[in-house]
C-alpha cells in the first residue's frame, strides 16, 4: 500500500467527472499519481497557474462536456487552500483533503515536514511498525525512531568520535544531504564527544567536505603508524571504523598513500593487529596478482576488481577479508533482485537468496557458495576473537568467490 492511498481510495469512490485534492502540505505531485491512477482512466491537471489551468481545463474537458462529448475523468491536484478554488470546479468535483496527519498518526509530522517527498514511502513503513504504540511520537522520538529504523543507529548510544565519524560514512553513502533536523539532533547529541576544532556541522551536512576531511585524516593515520608523520584525530583501527573504511579503500573513495622507496623497511617493522593498513599503502614493486583460475575466467571489470580486492584482504586481515567475500555476494544478489520484481529490498540477505531460489534464478549448487560466504562474512563481522584460516582454505574461499563471479558474469552475458 503506498503512503498517499487515502487520495487513491477517494478517487476511486468518486461518483463525478471531477476530483479535486485539496493537499494541504503541498506534498503530493503528478509523478505520484499519475502512475497510480493510470488503471482508473481519469486525466490529471496541476492546479498551480490560474490561467494554464483554465486553459487546459476548459479546451480538454469543460468544453467537451458542454457538447455531450465522453472523456476521460479528471483529477484536479491542487497544492493550495480550498478558498482559492474556483467555484465553477468546487461545484462539479469531489473534494479531497489531505495532509500528512491524514496518513502519519503516530510520527511528529513537523518531523516529516523537513524530508523530501521521496523519503515518505519509508516514512509510512516506520507508521505501519508502530501499530502497537498508542501515543504519537515525540519531535525527538520521531527523529530517534527514523534514525533506527533507515540508518540503523541509536543517536542516543554515539559514545565517541569514532562511532559519530562510522555514522556519518552510513549516512553520506546512503542520501545525498542529511536533513537539518537530523543535523541539528546529532550535534545536540554528540556535541561534547567531538573535539572543539572540528567543524561537525559542516561535516554533517556537506558530504563532499566530509570525505575530503575524512581523507586527510586517514593518511595523517597511515604516516602516524609508518612514522613519517603527525598523529590522526581518529583511531581507524576503532571497531566501529576499521571495517567500513576498508569499504571505502576498495571503492576507491579513500586513497592510498605511496610509501618513499627509502622506507620501504617500514613495512616489515608493522605489528600484526596493524598489518590491515597495508591496504592504505601503495608500493610500486608489489603488484596484486590474481589467481590463475580467476585470471583466465573474470574478464568483467568490475568483477576483476572487487577480486583483486578481496585477494588483497586475504594476506592482510582475515575479518575483513570475510566480511568483504559477504559484500561480494551481497552486491551480485542485490542485482539479480533490483531485475526480479517482487523481491522487496528490505528482506535479510538469506531471504533474497530464498527467493531467488524458489523463483529459478540460482540453481541449487551456485545458492549453496552464495549461502557460505553468506555464514563466513557473519563470521567475520561478530567473531570476537582474532580468527587465523591456512592458505588452503583462503584458496578455498576465493575458489568459492571465482565461480559465483564466473556464474554471474554469464548470467550477464546471456
Amino acid at each position: 500500500m503506498m503512503w498517499f492511498q487515502p487520495i487513491l481510495d477517494g478517487i476511486n469512490k468518486s461518483k463525478k467527472k471531477v476530483t479535486l485534492i485539496v493537499d494541504k502540505d503541498g506534498i503530493i505531485s503528478l509523478t505520484h499519481l499519475g502512475p497510480a491512477i493510470a488503471d482508473f482512466d481519469y486525466g490529471i491537471i496541476l492546479f498551480d497557474n490560474s490561467l494554464i489551468f483554465r486553459q487546459q481545463y476548459e479546451s480538454k474537458y469543460r468544453d467537451k462536456w458542454d457538447t455531450g462529448e465522453k472523456t476521460q475523468k479528471l483529477v484536479i491536484l491542487a497544492k493550495t487552500t480550498e478558498a482559492k478554488i474556483p467555484y465553477d470546479i468546487e461545484c462539479n468535483g469531489d473534494i479531497i483533503h489531505f495532509s500528512l496527519q491524514d496518513v502519519f498518526k503516530k510520527l511528529d509530522t513537523d518531523v516529516l515536514r523537513e524530508f523530501s517527498s521521496d523519503f515518505y514511502t519509508r516514512a509510512f513503513d516506520i507508521e505501519h511498525s508502530l501499530e502497537e504504540q498508542t501515543a504519537i511520537l515525540t519531535k525527538d522520538q520521531t527523529i530517534e525512531y527514523i534514525c533506527r529504523y533507515v540508518w540503523g543507529f541509536d543517536p542516543m548510544t554515539i559514545s565517541d568520535l569514532e562511532k559519530l565519524i562510522s555514522v556519518l560514512i552510513d549516512l553520506h553513502l546512503s542520501v545525498n544531504e542529511v536533513p537539518d533536523i537530523i543535523t541539528e539532533h546529532l550535534i545536540l547529541c554528540c556535541s561534547d564527544k567531538v573535539p572543539a576544532e572540528i567543524d561537525i556541522k559542516s561535516l554533517i551536512k556537506a558530504k563532499t567536505r566530509f570525505f575530503e576531511w575524512l581523507r586527510i585524516e586517514w593518511h595523517s593515520y597511515l604516516k602516524n603508524k609508518l612514522h613519517l608523520g603527525q598523529q590522526s584525530i581518529l583511531d581507524f583501527s576503532h571497531t566501529a571504523l576499521k571495517i567500513k573504511i576498508i569499504h571505502l579503500i576498495s571503492e576507491s573513495i579513500l586513497s592510498a598513500i605511496e610509501l618513499p622507496d627509502d622506507q620501504s623497511q617500514t613495512i616489515d617493522e608493522l605489528s600484526k593487529e596493524d598489518s590491515w593498513i597495508l591496504l592504505g599503502i601503495r608500493q610500486k614493486d608489489i603488484p596484486v596478482q590474481l589467481t590463475e583460475v580467476a585470471q583466465y575466467r573474470i574478464v568483467d571489470k568490475r568483477l576483476k576488481k572487487d577480486f583483486e580486492s578481496l585477494q588483497s584482504l586475504s594476506g592482510i586481515d582475515i575479518e575483513s577479508f570475510l566480511v568483504k567475500t559477504r559484500k561480494i555476494a551481497e552486491s551480485i544478489i542485490n542485482d539479480l533482485c533490483i531485475q526480479t520484481k517482487n523481491i522487496e529490498k528490505s528482506l535479510s540477505l538469506y531471504e533474497k537468496l530464498k527467493a531467488l531460489e524458489s523463483r529459478n534464478i540460482l540453481p541449487k549448487t551456485t545458492s549453496t557458495f552464495f549461502h557460505t560466504l553468506r555464514i563466513l562474512g557473519n563470521i567475520g563481522a561478530h567473531e570476537t576473537k582474532r580468527l587465523e584460516l591456512s592458505q588452503a582454505e583462503i584458496d578455498t574461499i576465493l575458489g568459492l568467490v571465482t565461480r559465483i563471479l564466473e556464474w554471474y558474469q554469464e548470467q550477464k552475458r546471456a
